[in-house]
């Protein structure tokens, strides 16, 4: 009897690692997408302002791709916010309502294309 309780509890010990270490990558990862997300907001929100700007939302059902350097060269977005690794776009759809898509690729991210 003695033998199956040091069994269970030593498989108890290993189940909790293996959950210890499971969220710990998690919290890492989450961690390292957390840049690129707040990266992605950041252009999304310049692209909002870079149409506004210049008038040229798209008409209804077509699309419209701004690209990071259109922003960079109207100032809408600092050099410095700019992620060096990055190189992408923001695609602007109008359906019933404006929908923002950022498409960047990065060394270690890419973004998830919803549109």
């Amino acid at each position: 009897m003695k033998r199956y309780n040091v069994l269970f509890t030593v498989w108890m010990i290993i189940v909790v690692i293996i959950f210890a270490l499971l969220c710990t990558l998690g919290f890492i990862y989450k961690n390292k997408v957390s840049k690129y997300k707040e990266y992605e907001n950041t252009l999304v929100t310049a692209t909002k302002e870079y149409l506004k700007e210049n008038n040229s939302y798209p008409s209804d059902g077509k699309s419209v791709k701004v690209t990071i350097d259109k922003l960079i060269k109207s100032k809408k977005i600092s050099k410095k916010k700019v992620i060096k690794e990055c190189s992408g776009s923001i695609e602007v759809y109008h359906g019933k309502q404006m929908k923002y898509t950022p498409n960047i690729k990065c060394t270690y991210y890419k973004s998830k294309t919803n549109l």
